[in-house]
């Protein structure tokens, strides 16, 4: 029998919420729908994020927010940290861009024992890189790590956050060439023999310009 009181619901409610168990069901069941409905979701932010009463709103809530002493010095601290913290940095912006915790991303980078899912040259990030934090392991050739999404998720052409648009970590050569994008014509789950061919071509190029980097560099 539903609860009327609405003193009495917001109670149940609350004890319902705070149930682990239920709390992953709801996790899930989110999941579930943000996939079958993204299409409806895509939409709605688009029609949105263009309505000049929303951004307005927007706005305003900005103004007063960073008008309040702490909220300014709290900003400037944040700021502050972020610029002269490269991993924070590149954290942060995965996390935007894409919804990865730290965590996740490392999972996912072993999960492919570090290596593209393209060409399967050795990946390297910002994350996962030597003692000293720099990008590169010495003896090895190497590329950065891009992590790869479906764009299907992009809301009015911008990043959803949402973790499950990530499809993996490409190299450069291979994210370019949209390897793991059904639609590309350098899908490598497709049917076209010399796709394969190409991208280990990707890989021989890659050690090349990182010799031809290192030699000029030297």
């Amino acid at each position: 029998m539903p609860i009327k009181c609405p003193i009495k619901r917001a109670e149940y409610m609350q004890q319902y919420n705070s149930d682990p168990v239920n709390k992953a069901r709801k996790v899930e069941y989110d999941k579930q729908w943000r996939l079958k409905n993204k299409e409806l979701i895509a939409e709605y932010y688009k029609q949105y994020s263009v309505d000049p009463v929303y951004k307005a709103r927007k706005k305003e809530y900005y103004k007063q927010y960073y008008s309040d002493p702490v909220n300014k010095a709290r900003k400037v601290e944040y700021d502050k940290q972020y610029s002269v913290d490269p991993f924070k940095k590149h954290l942060n912006n995965i996390m935007y861009k894409y919804g990865l915790t730290e965590e996740m991303f490392i999972k996912l980078y072993e999960k492919q024992d570090g290596l593209c899912l393209g060409c399967e040259i050795v990946l390297v990030t910002r994350i996962i890189g030597n003692e000293e934090g720099v990008i590169g392991i010495k003896g090895v050739d190497y590329e950065v790590a891009h992590v790869d999404h479906d764009h299907s998720f992009d809301i009015d052409g911008k990043f959803s956050g949402d973790p499950d648009s990530v499809r993996g970590l490409l190299c450069p050569s291979c994210n370019i060439k949209d390897v793991l994008n059904p639609e590309s014509d350098h899908y490598i789950y497709g049917d076209d023999p010399t796709v394969k061919e190409t991208l280990i071509k990707n890989r021989e190029a890659n050690i090349i310009l990182r010799q031809w980097h290192k030699e000029e560099n030297s």
